[in-house]
């Protein structure tokens, strides 16, 4: 992968995530290690999390708002019979509680059923959340009170429980984003009567990619390659998503914020039978650079959404 000579590198970089630093320090090192500024998460991992954690790099940082949608699978071990101000081990212990003689794999199945599909969810007060223009967290760790985050629509499309070794759940989990495994454990100990804590969790998946298309990152600070799969280009994200080479007219148009007529264009698509249920369309320049990403108003128009201006001189 060549680094470009304005803006540095473009793209997605899965990392696998240790245990113990949090994103931020992620994010730090590969900045170093890069020698790169533009480089973001798509979705905090607690400091006491491992697994999948994508970096957006250059001018794919301007693709989060679209890509932080993405649903998440974890693998975590609930332990029930404890509470925390953070609803997982890290967290100062707050209440003890005897796990009940009836939990048994059944009940406990039948409560982890109540929250598969939509649900409101009250975010963990110690969390990401803004309060004031600052995360939730940082008026906690500084001892000031602030009211509970309200409830948030999320879902979760399976929640699967592989073992029950009172007082240790081992689960599965896969949900939208904005779910929090956290208040989840909290909310299941609550039902059960007990309480309960994330004790371990891992992220498997991350949208379409896995742990096994990651880099470890202790192996990426030694060995700073940018390649398959760890890294995904620019130009490659979202492969699902219809493409379009563009001529510099239309070009022109959709860079300068117009919409632009989709019947006409019909023909020059890749992909076109995935315009009725796919959101955006990748806009290409006749020399094949990513230069836009447009929304699709199928079936009458594609109107700008994200623009590479730093891509306009060379390709109009």
């Amino acid at each position: 992968m060549t680094r470009d000579a304005l803006n540095g590198y473009h793209g997605i970089l899965l990392i696998a995530k240790p245990a113990g630093p949090t994103s931020h320090d992620v994010v730090d090192v590969v900045r170093r290690v890069l020698r790169q500024r533009r480089v973001g998460h798509l979705g905090t991992l607690d400091p006491m999390a491992e697994g999948v954690l994508p970096l957006a790099l250059g001018l794919a940082t301007r693709l989060a708002s679209i890509l932080v949608h993405a649903d998440k699978v974890y693998e975590a071990v609930f332990r029930f019979g404890v509470e925390t101000d953070t609803h997982d081990r890290a967290g100062r212990v707050i209440a003890e509680h005897p796990v009940p003689d009836d939990l048994t794999e059944d009940r406990l199945r039948e409560v982890l059923r109540r929250y598969v599909g939509e649900i409101d969810q009250v975010p963990p007060l110690i969390s990401a959340k803004k309060y004031r223009g600052r995360p939730l967290y940082w008026w906690v760790r500084r001892g000031k009170e602030v009211p509970p985050p309200p409830p948030k629509r999320v879902r979760f499309y399976v929640i699967d429980l592989i073992t029950w070794v009172p007082p240790y759940a081992h689960l599965k989990i896969h949900c939208s984003a904005g779910a929090y495994i956290r208040a989840l454990a909290r909310d299941v100990g609550q039902a059960v009567g007990c309480g309960a804590i994330v004790d371990r969790i891992r992220r498997i998946r991350w949208g379409r990619y896995s742990l096994e298309d990651t880099i470890p990152l202790a192996r990426f600070r030694e060995q700073p390659e940018l390649r398959p799969p760890y890294f995904i280009p620019l130009e490659d994200i979202a492969p699902e998503w219809p493409r379009l080479r563009a001529n510099p007219v239309i070009l022109r148009r959709l860079l300068s914020g117009q919409s632009v007529p989709l019947p006409p264009l019909m023909r020059q698509i890749e992909g076109v039978e995935r315009l009725t249920r796919e959101r955006y369309l990748k806009v290409f320049s006749p020399q094949g650079k990513i230069v836009a990403i447009a929304e699709i108003d199928y079936p009458n128009w594609i109107r700008p959404n994200i623009n590479f201006p730093q891509r306009m001189e060379s390709v109009l």
